[in-house]
């Protein structure tokens, strides 16, 4: 079976619109369709909450529980 890993700057590409998120956020719907296993940093919830800070709070809670409701599994 087929695995991805994703990194922080991954997430925060898809949360931002960076360039190339598109390519990302591909590649996430695929695990979220359960069609490859999705990895994640355990660290990188962390990441998320200090690279967003209080100010994007709301946006860091609602990638999160994406990330956990969509089928990635943390390591």
């Amino acid at each position: 079976e087929k695995s991805l890993v994703f990194d922080t700057s991954a997430l925060l590409k898809v949360a931002n619109h960076y360039r190339g998120f598109e390519q990302v956020e591909s590649l996430m719907r695929q695990v979220q369709n359960r069609k490859v296993k999705g990895y994640i940093s355990s660290i990188s919830f962390y990441e998320i909450i200090s690279v967003l800070g209080l100010n994007k709070m709301q946006q860091a809670t609602h990638i999160i529980t994406y990330i956990k409701n969509s089928g990635f599994e943390w390591i």
